[in-house]
């Protein structure tokens, strides 16, 4: 597609000896400021570099050694890995922090830990770099996912949803306590509101929850294989309550949405109500874009003319799709990851290329 607004920035040479590819020898997080790149078989004496943004562009700023660990995760201030974390302005390493736990969840403000057997999850406040531990708490099971994990609320006293063996737990934020577990051998698919949570299961059967994961009602939905659904639903002030996303998904009423993006199988997309042009390729067309996957993955530019949606965390390299909501267009960059709502970073072989979208005329 042409006239793509956006544009190459910079480009950066990662020296690593192979192309990427998933599951590859070398991987690459950043927050928007920072940049990580790491061999994941932490061979050489330094095999993670810290770039940080320097007027728009990736300086190199450090050389690390390595923790014996790749990194899991990244925030606004350090690089984690499996058993500590390292500032991502001085290189300090903190290791050993939480024992036998590994990392779970990470914000900028809260970091959740969870041991894979015997299961004990903690919670860190984390403020300039330094953690406090706020509650340590056991729960039954044996093995607890770590990552794709959901939260409604803030950090402070909001919930997590935390799936434990196969059952889901929604762990309040201020104390540790499970509240309404759930079975989930059925692999049922949450979508996380505002003020709550919906439960889809076997596609048509839906279940509303507050945000502790009480049910509040139920209702039966349209096959997507046979109607129209909404993978994409935002209001003004961004994520929908789970009344307006009942509203869409049970009589598909989306007159309350600011940004609607409505689908069906085997034809394009619509934004609002008009077409919405795509790459034909499937990433960013109805068959790529889910109701579970992008609902709850998107983030707007600054300028609120785009909208990027990603079937997987911000810093998981897969295509993030790009919708112009002034021109009813979709453009895609494949095996990226989307840090800010303003940049994009893509992998090209062994290059790492720094996507931004052009100035509005």
């Amino acid at each position: 597609m042409t006239d793509d607004p956006w544009v190459e920035q910079w480009r950066l040479e990662t020296g690593m000896a192979t192309a990427w590819k998933p599951g590859g020898d070398w991987g690459f997080l950043s927050n928007g400021n920072h940049i990580a790149v790491y061999d994941k078989n932490l061979t050489g004496p330094t095999p993670i570099q810290i770039y940080r943004m320097v007027d728009g562009r990736p300086t190199r700023t450090l050389d690390l050694p390595s923790p014996g660990y790749i990194p899991w995760g990244i925030n606004s201030t350090s690089l984690f890995y499996a058993r500590g974390y390292v500032d991502l302005e001085t290189g300090e390493t903190n290791e050993d922090v939480w024992g036998k736990e590994f990392p779970t969840f990470i914000s900028d403000d809260l970091i959740i830990t969870c041991s894979d057997s015997r299961i004990t999850c903690s919670a860190w406040d984390m403020s300039n770099g330094a953690l406090s531990l706020r509650w340590s708490q056991k729960y039954p099971g044996s093995k607890a996912r770590l990552w794709q994990n959901q939260r409604v609320g803030d950090t402070n006293s909001g919930y997590l949803k935390l799936q434990i063996d196969n059952t889901i737990h929604f762990i309040s934020l201020s104390d540790g306590s499970s509240h309404n577990p759930q079975d989930s051998k059925e692999l049922p698919t949450f979508i996380a509101a505002s003020d709550g949570w919906i439960r889809i299961d076997r596609i048509t059967q839906a279940t509303t929850l507050s945000p502790d994961g009480a049910r509040t009602g139920s209702f039966s939905m349209p096959s997507p294989f046979s109607s129209r659904y909404s993978p994409l639903l935002i209001t003004g002030s961004g994520s929908p309550t789970v009344g307006e996303l009942r509203r869409a998904y049970e009589s598909q009423d989306t007159s309350w949405a600011q940004t609607s993006v409505s689908c069906a199988s085997g034809t394009p997309c619509t934004l609002n109500g008009e077409p919405l042009s795509a790459p034909t390729d499937g990433n960013c067309t109805s068959s790529g874009l889910d109701i579970g996957d992008i609902q709850n993955n998107w983030v707007m530019s600054p300028d609120n003319r785009f909208v990027i949606v990603k079937r997987q965390a911000a810093y998981d390299q897969s295509t993030a799709c790009i919708i112009d909501v002034t021109k009813n267009r979709t453009y895609e960059r494949q095996n990226a990851i989307v840090p800010r709502g303003d940049l994009i970073i893509a992998v090209e072989g062994a290059t790492l290329v720094g996507y931004s979208p052009t100035q509005q005329e």
